[in-house]
């Protein structure tokens, strides 16, 4: 069975409880002269209270409550908002660090990492786990997409840095035949409702752009979605649409003449959840596409069947209700029209960047896929702040880790897709091996052969990892780190790499 512990809010130190004090963080001075205060408190203090003064006394507050950022979010006065957030950076990468130390550590998340316990997510992921044989990822990414698409048609952004986004995710996910997908997403709609507006389906590119103008900002559920892409490139009453499709992902504008009119589509943008078999990608999506940039504006998710016994009847309408009512009363409030990422969110952020793309690189992925993945976590981290029951307009530390770590599933995927191609891998392994021992290093731990071959690509076997350490442990500053098996090192000091 799945954990049902939330591993962010577990690591959470707690926060001892404090003096008695008015207001969360602040000491109100004493009427009159304060002096039979000032003795009350003497007399109760062997610590003489003239050695403290007010903004020491706020300093220590702010800094035991720092690691509490939805306490001080939630009540700290706009007059010292500003030293939580200085003070709550430090504990933020600390943090990330911890929560994502499995992505550095060689391995990735599990799904069960991803999903905050209490929440939509684990509702409906227990009812599909417990009600049908429906690999766990159709329902959980299909619920991200339909709240997803909520957003995008209320037209919610996430303002960073001055720079705006919208929650216009794009996935592919990869299932077996008769997987489920339909019936996932039919129940997925009956929680949601018929408020979601839905792309229809369109035959050319020219009715293509009229869909987006007269649907824009909605969810397109499609399956097959891999043959759909394939006929945008090779069949010329589509062509277009593939441009259509790159403006809309960056939300430019859209001119397009017919013979009817002219169609303009003002910031389309669209919400993308497209299925297809995972062993006919290659067949219809080609390495082209990838390296070009197009295929990269996707997520993939691999959804593969698990250890659960097949089913005969599928079972979810018993708590469909309860479902239902606990998602109407979560989001009863309306959503705020800019989300924003302040110092502690881009802390967040810049920590968990790091991290993916270091990853990425020991998997051979190019960064232009992990910086793609890592921008996409943005989007997944509003999703977050809005399930878990936030209500404020700015996303906090834990939304954007939960969001990372789902990010690092979406690099473990695209692995998967890219070993179905004769994708050039990089040469250097000995680079990517030196930066995985470096990654542990940092976190105080030493590398085996066994650790190089769960976590740098390219290294497969333990001989190779062992002849890749020994030529490594030839650095004095990272031989300390390096964990080198009884047999003696060969003298040539030369890797078959």
């Amino acid at each position: 069975m799945k954990k049902t512990e939330n591993p962010i809010e577990s690591s959470t130190p707690a926060v001892a409880p404090l003096p008695v004090v008015s207001g969360v963080y602040e000491i109100k001075t004493p009427t009159g002269d304060g002096r039979a205060a000032l003795e009350a408190m003497a007399a109760a203090s062997p610590v003489p209270t003239y050695v403290y003064s007010q903004e020491q006394v706020d300093d220590l507050i702010v800094n035991t409550l720092a690691p509490n950022e939805t306490l001080w979010r939630a009540f700290a006065k706009p007059s010292i908002h500003g030293k939580f957030v200085q003070a709550a950076i430090d504990p933020t990468r600390s943090m990330v660090r911890s929560m994502l130390s499995v992505v550095a550590g060689g391995k990735w998340p599990t799904l069960d990492a991803c999903i905050p316990p209490g929440s939509i997510l684990d509702d409906v992921d227990r009812m599909f786990y417990e009600g049908t044989d429906i690999p766990r990822e159709l329902p959980f990414f299909t619920v991200i997409h339909y709240i997803a698409a909520m957003l995008l048609q209320q037209d919610v952004q996430i303002e960073v840095e001055g720079r705006t986004t919208r929650p216009d995710i794009w996935t592919i996910a990869l299932a077996p035949s008769g997987a489920g997908k339909t019936f996932t997403q039919n129940v997925i709609e009956e929680i949601f409702g018929k408020g979601v507006r839905q792309f229809p389906e369109a035959a050319s590119a020219a009715k293509f752009v009229e869909c987006l103008r007269d649907n824009n900002h909605s969810l397109w559920l499609r399956d097959e979605f891999a043959q759909y892409l394939s006929s945008v490139e090779t069949q010329s009453h589509m062509a277009q649409v593939k441009d259509f499709l790159l403006r809309t992902y960056d939300n430019n504008d859209i001119e397009h003449r017919t013979k009817e009119e002219d169609v303009i589509v003002e910031d389309p943008a669209l919400t993308i959840f497209g299925t297809t078999p995972f062993a006919t990608i290659k067949n219809y999506l080609s390495s082209e596409s990838l390296v070009d940039g197009f295929a990269q504006r996707f997520a993939f998710v691999v959804a593969e069947r698990d250890e659960r016994r097949i089913k005969p009847i599928y079972r979810t309408k018993a708590r469909l209700p309860q479902i239902q009512e606990k998602w109407a009363a979560n989001l009863a409030t309306q959503f705020h029209k800019v989300y924003h990422v302040d110092d502690v969110g881009i802390a967040a952020y810049e920590e968990a960047f790091y991290m993916i793309v270091a990853r990425s690189g020991s998997e051979s992925i190019d960064e232009s896929f992990s910086r793609r993945i890592m921008w996409r976590s943005l989007k997944y981290a509003l999703i977050y702040h809005v399930i878990t029951g936030k209500t404020d307009n700015v996303l906090h530390a834990e939304d954007l880790t939960y969001a990372a770590r789902l990010a690092a599933l979406n690099l473990r995927d695209l692995r998967k897709v890219l070993d179905q191609y004769d994708m050039p891998v990089f040469n250097d392994i000995s680079k990517k091996a030196k930066s995985f021992v470096e990654r542990r290093a940092a976190s105080g731990l030493k590398t085996s052969k066994r650790d190089l071959v769960a976590g740098v690509r390219g290294v497969g076997k333990a001989t190779e990892a062992q002849e890749m350490l020994e030529f490594l442990a030839d650095d004095p500053a990272l031989a300390p780190h390096i964990e080198l098996a009884a047999a003696r090192k060969s003298n040539s000091g030369r890797s078959s790499y």
